[in-house]
């Protein structure tokens, strides 16, 4: 018996017919905004269910016949949609093709295919909880128009955790009463039901695609599904790509880093190999300036051996700074007075603070005491101090404090040399910098490198009338 054989009553009360499979809604046709009585059978898998009104039951044949006309929809594909539109989409995401595009394009695809004319895509504002539209595909004519400026108004409030918030929880696809939406907005653009499907990412809801139920005579929800996994899954690739080119950059800016390191590191040990090449013979030039000494008479030839000398003397302290510079620090370390370490750097620039006449204090209780190679951190004040007298040249303070913590110490040394210029502040330690007419631009990235390999830190900057260098071991 087929349907058009049925009783035109029997026809004209029924309202809709839901078509399950092993508990999900595979095809709906009609209406179910009507009152109606539900019937259901069931035939295999399948649980046929359908809905009259002001009809008496039908006896069981016709509700078996039923069934199995609606199920050849399905199973005949009457009413499904063609493979080869929705194969395309699986390339296209494959070959990085944006993602409005592919979501332009699917929503096309829904009209196109005669499940709506109207279809609209919504994304979740996790802060919010509300989807908010993000673009309406509406049939009109023979087109397909587009509209993604009005539909931002449109959203669906989650927070009352309603029937909305349920089904993309639980991941299904139902029909919903627009009435059951709180916004104004949204009833403007959809009419009285619309079929919601969730769009989810690895995190979970990502959106939805909501579509016109009004505009439709018949559809496979499971279309609708089927369109909102690829549309899942177009989001999910498009992340794994973005992340995929981001970890890509990085290891190209590390493998960057790493070949300039390496580079670094080659010119490093070039550098100090020369520095060590030249440093004998600028010895054995200076050694012999001054044996020459003895044998020339000439006032001339004399002038010319002083400068010899002198010059002889700074290539030497670059070649040396270089050297300690290049090379790396082995500690010998002990415990150190800091008080006893302190008085004699005084004493050692005894002469030259009389001579200048700065007046140098040390604030320090005896007793403090780190652990530390003593040499070295003796080099690293000698450095700093005598900055400190050629800044004041004459008539100034130093003074050096030291204040001691429960697991640090403290070297703060302060003078009244006028501070440093603010491009020295940035750039002090940065190897062979100098703003001195005879400086190597060393001394500083040395007394660094000494304090960072005793796991301290150093800092310069200005204070009052002068300069402030704090050392932290």
């Amino acid at each position: 018996m087929e349907i058009s054989t049925l009783d035109k009553g029997i026809k004209n009360s029924l309202e809709f017919v839901t078509v399950r499979r092993r508990g999900y809604t595979v095809l709906f046709i009609g209406d179910t905004g009507r009152e109606a009585t539900l019937y259901s059978c069931n035939i295999g898998n399948f649980e046929v269910i359908f809905g009259f009104n002001d009809c008496e039951k039908p006896n069981n044949d016709i509700l078996n016949m039923l069934a199995k006309s609606f199920l050849s929809l399905i199973l005949n594909k009457e009413y499904s949609i063609d493979m080869e539109r929705m194969l395309p989409f699986f390339d296209r995401i494959m070959k990085l093709e944006p993602l409005d595009n592919i979501i332009y394009s699917l929503l096309k695809v829904i009209i196109d295919s005669g499940i709506s004319r109207k279809v609209g895509f919504f994304v979740l504002n996790d802060q919010l909880l509300k989807l908010r539209g993000i673009v309406l595909a509406e049939k009109k004519g023979d087109d397909v128009v587009y509209d993604n400026l009005a539909i931002k108004k449109c959203y669906i409030d989650l927070k009352n955790k309603g029937r909305v918030a349920d089904l993309l929880f639980f991941e299904k696809t139902e029909i919903v009463n627009t009435g059951d939406i709180v916004n104004e907005n949204f009833k403007k653009f959809f009419g009285d039901q619309v079929i919601i499907s969730g769009v989810y990412n690895k995190k979970g809801i990502f959106g939805a695609i909501i579509v016109d139920s009004d505009s439709v005579e018949g559809y496979d929800i499971s279309h609708i599904i089927a369109f909102s996994k690829i549309l899942s899954l177009s989001i999910d690739h498009s992340r794994l790509n973005k992340q995929l080119s981001f970890a890509m950059e990085d290891i190209a800016y590390f493998k960057e880093s790493i070949d300039v390191t390496s580079n670094f590191t080659q010119m490093g040990k070039i550098t100090a190999s020369l520095a060590h090449e030249i440093k004998n013979p600028l010895v054995s030039i200076g050694g012999f300036a001054r044996r020459l000494e003895k044998y020339v008479t000439d006032e001339k030839g004399l002038s010319y051996l002083q400068i010899i000398q002198t010059e002889t003397a700074r290539l030497e302290k670059i070649v040396s700074d270089i050297l300690a510079y290049s090379k790396l620090f082995v500690l010998n370390k002990d415990k150190v007075d800091l008080y006893d370490l302190l008085s004699n750097i005084k004493e050692f620039f005894s002469e030259k603070l009389d001579e200048n006449r700065i007046v140098m204090d040390i604030f320090c209780e005896k007793g403090i005491s780190i652990l530390a190679d003593e040499k070295k951190l003796k080099q690293v004040l000698i450095n700093i101090v005598n900055n400190s007298i050629q800044a004041i040249e004459r008539d100034g303070n130093i003074c050096i404090e030291v204040n001691n913590e429960k697991d640090r110490c403290e070297i703060l040394i302060k003078d009244t040399g006028g501070g440093f210029p603010f491009d020295v502040i940035q750039n002090a330690f940065q190897p062979f910098y100098t703003t001195k007419e005879n400086g190597t631009g060393l001394g500083l990235s040395i007394c660094q490198k000494i304090v960072a390999a005793h796991g301290g830190h150093m800092f310069i900057d200005n204070y009052d009338n002068g300069a402030l260098v704090k050392i932290s071991i």
